[in-house]
């Protein structure tokens, strides 16, 4: 009986202790927002459980985001993420260089990213956030440098879509936030869908979340609305 008990008991644990992280979570709302900070002139709000935040290329922008209550950040770059850190545990994050700038035209273009670790959860996400180069998709820019920034946008959504694969490989739920300066566009990532109201400010969500919710906000002194999701991811 004795070596009946200690192998059930032994059994139990495995399964506790080694179960793929994937597994057995309880379901996991958050809020994701993005904003674009207007080169620091905009207010950074606490608006979102997680937020991707662009043009914040200022050490203005950057000591104002910072010192928001109850949120952590990682700041490599203009495009940082901010997170509550009351519901959120860092594990790891990383910056990626999507391609070079031009002199006069544009600056270098990365894409930002986060491993958060929800504290009561355990719910494991990943949130990338990003820039596209402007003026690729319209007519104001004459023809050199509509080309150039063209050619540098597929570019950047070829690094950003790679960057997603891998994430998506290792089973982490990923969200993308961004300004991707590009009306009416479908994005063919295979891991993730659309989530925002439909402008060039965009939010990604992993196809195994579920939408509840989406918001327009305020401006905030930019020349861009703040947005914000609900997802529920498990």
């Amino acid at each position: 009986m004795r070596r009946i008990v200690a192998a059930l008991v032994a059994a139990f644990l495995a399964v506790v202790l080694f179960a793929h992280p994937a597994e057995g979570y309880a379901p996991t709302s958050l809020s994701i927002g993005t904003h674009n900070l207007l080169h620091g002139k905009a207010a950074p709000h606490a608006f979102a459980d997680v937020i991707g935040w662009q043009e914040a290329d200022t050490r203005r922008a950057h000591t104002r985001i910072r010192a928001m209550d109850g949120y952590r950040t990682y700041s490599r770059t203009e495009v940082p993420i901010s997170w509550r850190t009351a519901s959120w545990r860092y594990q790891d994050a990383g910056t990626v260089r999507t391609h070079k700038g031009l002199s006069r035209v544009s600056p270098h273009r990365y894409v930002t990213w986060v491993r958060l670790e929800h504290r009561r959860t355990h719910v494991v996400i990943v949130l990338m956030n990003t820039h596209a180069v402007s003026g690729a998709w319209n007519q104001n820019t004459g023809e050199l440098a509509e080309s150039w920034r063209r050619s540098m946008w597929g570019v950047h959504d070829r690094a950003v879509d790679r960057l997603a694969d891998r994430f998506a490989a290792k089973g982490y739920r990923l969200f993308l936030t961004g300004d991707m300066n590009r009306l009416r566009h479908v994005y063919t990532y295979t891991c993730l869908r659309r989530a925002d109201a439909g402008g060039i400010d965009v939010i990604l969500r992993s196809t195994s979340s579920r939408l509840e919710s989406r918001e327009v906000l305020p401006y905030w002194g930019s020349d861009h609305r703040a947005e914000r999701v609900r997802v529920n991811v498990h």
